[in-house]
């Protein structure tokens, strides 16, 4: 799926505050993609734009904004996926986990993307990883919240367990309430 010109601001999936903009869990590969699209205002349990459930899409060139989930991923969240972000802007979305990006398990692979200005209310403003291997290149990551005075951490990229790589990459005003 992508958009006629190529420009995600001619092109936008305007979710209204009811549902997301997809759920890929049908085990798409990488040759499933989406590009040029703006998707914005997705309301949905977990995955408040996208989610990804055992399914692996490319994303290119879209635009992630505004979205909020309840749960996890309020931009995206991919649960044993391995999801290509490329050239991608995920920004102010909101959740309880993952403002921006959510993942557990898999191995997503973010590159030239800018998370920005998302918060949750406990850990990974911009990011979460649980038992993956998330991977970020050449990102900015900035200006991202995570809110709870109890527990919230690591408002840029939070990792409670697997791996996450970060090779040439911009961090700048995150703030946590409580750590990191």
């Amino acid at each position: 799926v992508r958009s006629a010109g190529g420009d995600p601001a001619a092109c936008v999936i305007d979710c209204e505050g009811s549902g997301r903009g997809f759920y890929f869990h049908s085990g798409e590969t990488a040759s499933s993609v989406v590009q040029g699209l703006t998707i914005r205002n997705g309301n949905s349990s977990d995955g408040g734009g996208i989610y990804c459930y055992n399914s692996s899409p490319t994303l290119t060139n879209c635009v992630i904004t505004g979205n909020a989930t309840d749960f996890q991923g309020g931009g995206v969240s991919c649960e044993g996926s391995s999801l290509g972000l490329n050239a991608c802007a995920i920004t102010d979305n909101s959740a309880l986990q993952g403002g921006g990006v959510y993942v557990l398990d898999g191995s997503p692979k973010l590159i030239g993307c800018i998370i920005a200005n998302n918060s949750c209310d406990h850990n990974g403003g911009g990011a979460f990883c649980s038992g993956a291997e998330l991977v970020f290149q050449n990102c900015e990551i900035g200006e991202n919240w995570a809110l709870s005075l109890w527990d919230g951490a690591g408002a840029g990229v939070y990792t409670s367990s697997g791996s996450t790589q970060l090779t040439n990459c911009v961090l700048r005003s995150n703030t946590a309430a409580y750590a990191g």
